[in-house]
């Protein structure tokens, strides 16, 4: 059983991949605090609007898929790209609920961007030390 979240979705339409940097703020908004995605290492930002750390998301944790669908069987918790549409969905598996259950968050969509890399996002992390 999946919960799909599409409110408060962001529609970018000026992104360029390998310039630009999508910032995921899972703090507040969504049920998931994005602790299980994994990360590659600190990015620096001298952007003071943050509170908490910016990590660069790791490729493992990240798919490029076209026709993206919500209803599919997740095994794992990722940031997905669906190359046909733009938008960035974060899967948020529960390992501890119904086999294969999930929330499901549509975070942006990105207008005529049909790539996108691990390297383009940026998690905020509120749990740093």
């Amino acid at each position: 059983m999946h919960e799909v979240y599409n409110e408060g979705t962001d529609s970018i339409t000026d992104f360029k991949s390998g310039t630009d940097k999508l910032v995921l703020d899972f703090d507040g908004d969504l049920n998931s605090d994005a602790q299980e995605l994994s990360t590659v290492g600190e990015v620096a930002s001298s952007n003071s609007y943050f509170d908490g750390d910016l990590e660069q998301l790791s490729s493992t944790d990240f798919k490029v898929v076209a026709n993206f669908d919500a209803d599919a069987l997740f095994t794992s918790s990722a940031i997905y790209f669906d190359s046909v549409d733009g938008e960035v969905w974060y899967v948020e598996y529960d390992e501890y609920g119904d086999e294969g259950s999930s929330e499901v968050y549509l975070m942006a969509t990105l207008d005529g961007v049909t790539q996108l890399r691990a390297s383009d996002i940026v998690l905020v992390d509120h749990y740093s030390d």
